[in-house]
C-alpha cells in the first residue's frame, strides 16, 4: 500500500476513534438522564454526565481499542503515574478545593471539582492517548496534534458554539496535544486540562 492510502487509513481510524466514542457518550448520557433523574443537583451530575462520560470515553475505548493504544509497539504518550504527578494532583485540586471554597455552595464545587477529574481524564485518554498514539505512527506530531485537536474541538464538543470551539477548544486541544507530546505522558495534559475547566468556571 502506498503511503497516502496508509496516512488516510490511519487519519480516518482517528475519526473513527472519536464518533464512536461522542456517539457513545450521547447515548449513554441519553439512557443515564431517562434513568436516573431523581436525585439533587449536584449529585445528579455524577450520575447523569460524569458517568456517561467515564464509561463511554475511558471504559468502553479501553475495551473496544485496545488494539490502538499500542499500534506497532510505537506508543508516543504513556498512562503511568507516580509519587511526583499525584503530588501534582493533589496541587490542582487544592487549588480548585481553595476556589470552592469561596463560593457559597461547598458540596456543588465538591462535585464538579470530582466531575472535571474524571471528565478530564476521560476526555485526555481518547483525544491525547488512543488518537495521538494512531495519527503518530504515521503522521508528524505537529499534524497529528492538529488533527487531534480539531476532532476534540469539533467532534467531541459538537453540541458547542462552533466560534467558542474554534476560539477556545481548538487552541486548547493543540496545547493539550503539545503537552502530552514533549512529556510523552498523558498525566500532565490531563491536570492542565483540569486546571483549565477550573478556571473557566470559577474565574
Amino acid at each position: 500500500m502506498n503511503d497516502l492510502i496508509v496516512n488516510r487509513i490511519v487519519v480516518f481510524n482517528a475519526l473513527r476513534i472519536s464518533c464512536v466514542t461522542s456517539i457513545g457518550l450521547l447515548f449513554m448520557i441519553i439512557v443515564f438522564n431517562s434513568i436516573l433523574n431523581d436525585f439533587n443537583s449536584s449529585i445528579e451530575i455524577l450520575f447523569n454526565l460524569t458517568l456517561p462520560s467515564f464509561i463511554s470515553l475511558y471504559i468502553l475505548p479501553k475495551i473496544f481499542f485496545k488494539r490502538f493504544e499500542r499500534v506497532k509497539n510505537k506508543e508516543i504518550i504513556r498512562e503511568s503515574f507516580g509519587f511526583k504527578e499525584f503530588a501534582l494532583y493533589i496541587f490542582v485540586n487544592l487549588i480548585g478545593f481553595c476556589i470552592a471554597l469561596r463560593n457559597s455552595n461547598l458540596q456543588d464545587n465538591l462535585v464538579l471539582l470530582f466531575h472535571y477529574d474524571i471528565i478530564c481524564y476521560s476526555e485526555e485518554y481518547v483525544y491525547r492517548k488512543l488518537i495521538l498514539n494512531v495519527l503518530c505512527t504515521r503522521l508528524s506530531k505537529f499534524l497529528s496534534i492538529v488533527i487531534s485537536a480539531t476532532l476534540f474541538a469539533f467532534i467531541l464538543h459538537i453540541n458547542e458554539n462552533i466560534f467558542i470551539n474554534l476560539l477556545l477548544r481548538f487552541p486548547l486541544g493543540i496545547i493539550l496535544g503539545l503537552i502530552a507530546t514533549k512529556t510523552k505522558c498523558l498525566r500532565y495534559s490531563w491536570l492542565a486540562h483540569v486546571f483549565y475547566d477550573l478556571m473557566m468556571i470559577y474565574v
